[in-house]
């Protein structure tokens, strides 16, 4: 999981978007259906906290078997 901050511009207006997702292509699926036409003017995608966490304990299990 990332957590993801994106500005975007709907044509009306710019709007900061703060969202959790899968993968970037699933991000951005999901502006494409949620506001149609925007133009993304930045995005930052920042793994999720918890999954960090997954990931050093799967890192740690791996090291032990080792």
């Amino acid at each position: 999981m990332f957590d993801v901050q994106a500005l975007i511009y709907t044509g009306n207006r710019q709007q900061l978007i703060h969202q959790s997702c899968e993968s970037e292509d699933a991000f951005f699926a999901r502006l494409q259906a949620t506001h149609g036409v925007y133009v993304c003017l930045w995005y930052d995608m920042q793994p999720a906290a918890g999954g960090i966490q997954s990931v050093k304990s799967d890192k740690q299990a791996q090291h032990a078997v080792n």
